[in-house]
């Protein structure tokens, strides 16, 4: 429902997929998530370590905040995801950016 690109109020389903992470970044607006089923891992940093993401199992909420760099997916089993929040949304990477932290 939406467009996160677009103007007003969208909600995506998503499949992350095993052995898939994005790479640190953050976001202009507030995001919400809840886990549908398997296991979404989340890490809160502008440094990749997806040894210190944390697991997200199937019932869980999960509110991402504006400005605060972060990443995120799938390790061994695929996690699906329903996010909602207010486009247009604009993601900024660390890699090219300064994040914070």
């Amino acid at each position: 429902v939406g467009d996160p690109a677009k103007p007003g109020f969208y909600i995506r389903l998503a499949k992350w997929l095993p052995h898939n992470m994005s790479r640190p970044h953050y976001h202009d607006r507030i995001r919400y998530f809840f886990v549908v089923s398997g296991t979404w891992w989340v890490g809160s940093s502008n440094v990749f370590d997806e040894n210190k993401t944390y697991p997200m199992t199937a019932g869980t909420f999960v509110t991402h905040y504006p400005g605060k760099a972060h990443f995120d997916g799938a390790k061994n089993e695929p996690g699906v995801i329903i996010e909602a929040g207010f486009g247009p949304l604009k993601s900024t990477s660390c890699a090219d950016n300064p994040c914070p932290d």
